[in-house]
């Protein structure tokens, strides 16, 4: 890494230009230089670089992993959008009724391809409706791998569906599907069957690509609306 010029743009900026043309072409999960050593490097304060790491994990092309250091994020994994709509259905306002829970196996091969489970793994599925002022909001179809659920966890359903918590640590992609309502949520969500709906199918992914959960979220497009921009 060079140090290069520092001076036509503030410090950090510049420094996360110089980290992203170092890591060109290199491959996901190759940890960089530590902040001390980037720091000593290019002469500025410790503080600087953490800023411009600090940028770079947000957009998604580092991560940070606990005790072990900053690595390059698989570019598949990076930001794209800014919203997180499944977030939103997490407010204080917000009431949950769970609807179904199951351990399954092998049963929709498309959770098995989204959650990279092998022949003989289980899933954790929760259905639940998001209710906003007493009225239906959502309802949410969520995914988890039984090896990413202890059996404590399963006594505590509120840990296990911490969106919020899974999204912290991880990176979100979200789908956006043009759909009919599903028949068995259509009175559920208090709309007309052969209703349009947009049905958002989300991918928290650890920032090493590993997924955490996968949600097919069914929005009542009567108080949702979603507006897509190309």
């Amino acid at each position: 890494m060079k140090r290069g010029d520092l001076a036509a743009k503030p410090k950090y900026v510049q420094i996360q230009e110089l980290i992203i043309e170092s890591i060109e072409g290199q491959a996901p999960n190759t940890p960089i230089s530590s902040e001390r050593d980037i720091a000593t490097q290019l002469m500025v304060s410790s503080m600087t670089v953490r800023k411009a790491i600090d940028a770079l994990c947000e957009e998604g092309i580092l991560y940070r992993h606990k005790n072990k250091g900053t690595y390059i994020a698989d570019k598949k994994l990076r930001k794209t959008g800014s919203p997180l709509l499944i977030l939103e259905a997490q407010e204080q306002d917000s009431k949950y009724k769970t609807l179904y829970f199951d351990i399954k196996s092998r049963d929709d091969d498309n959770i098995y391809e989204q959650l990279r489970l092998k022949e003989d793994d289980q899933y954790l599925i929760v259905v639940r409706l998001v209710l906003k002022a007493d009225v239906p909001y959502s309802i949410e179809e969520i995914y988890i791998s039984r090896s990413n659920t202890s059996s404590a966890d399963l006594k505590n359903l509120d840990k296990v569906l911490d969106l919020e918590a899974y999204i912290a640590d991880g990176i979100l992609n979200q789908v956006f599907n043009p759909m009919l309502v599903p028949t068995q949520y259509a009175n559920l969500l208090k709309i007309k069957l052969n209703e349009p709906i947009i049905r958002v199918d989300s991918l928290i992914s650890h920032k090493t690509g590993i997924p955490y959960v996968f949600i097919r979220s069914y929005y009542n497009p009567n108080i949702m609306k979603i507006e897509i921009t190309i």
